[in-house]
């Protein structure tokens, strides 16, 4: 009986661990989402400001550069990841 317990009670610690490391997992998950998501909008505003960089180059653009950069970029500044 008492090899039974010893062997439930194992049983019962694995299960626990597996749990916990399943919560890691998915939390793990959502931070990946969240990285990959904040990514997508730097390398937007990456593109961004290169086509507007590209344009102030070739002298199409003028004084709204730095007002297009820093509209843009705004939003990060204040970003936890």
């Amino acid at each position: 009986m008492n090899v039974e317990d010893e062997l439930r009670h194992d049983q019962e610690e694995m299960q626990n661990i597996v749990y916990q490391k399943q919560k890691v997992i998915e939390a793990q998950e959502r931070r990946i989402q969240t990285l990959d998501t904040a990514n997508a909008k730097l390398m937007s505003a990456l593109n961004q400001l290169r086509n507007v960089s590209q344009a102030n180059h070739n002298g199409m653009l003028g004084p709204l550069k730095s007002t297009l950069i820093s509209s843009e970029l705004a939003e990060f500044k204040t970003s936890s990841c």
